[in-house]
């Protein structure tokens, strides 16, 4: 075995810790990991699914969408649209580094 995403308990976990976070915290849950099988992502996501984990995160969407109104000046909006990965981690830091230059808190 060369991968642990080979090993079906690894799997099996990773669904039920994911439905354990998004029921338990009522948060989003990002989860920055590829699942290059087909087969093992579908089966994941299958897992997640059937448990209805997904649920809780289209409900939330309207409500993040009117908060953003009452979002504070200095807050950092990224939209994601159209955008990779690591352009949005470049937004990130390019914000931190130009917070921290003008010797504002972080």
């Amino acid at each position: 075995m060369t991968d642990f995403q080979d090993i079906p308990l690894w799997r099996r976990l990773t669904a039920e810790c994911a439905v354990g976070m998004c029921h338990d915290y009522r948060q989003f849950l990002i989860v920055p990991m590829m699942l290059v099988n087909a087969d093992y992502r579908k089966e994941i996501f299958d897992r997640i699914s059937d448990a209805q984990a997904w649920v809780f995160r289209s409900r939330n969407i309207a409500r993040c969408v009117a908060a953003r109104s009452a979002l504070s000046a200095d807050t950092l909006v990224l939209p994601g649209v159209l955008k990779t990965p690591n352009k949005l981690a470049d937004s990130v830091l390019d914000a931190i580094t130009t917070r921290f230059a003008l010797g504002d808190d972080i």
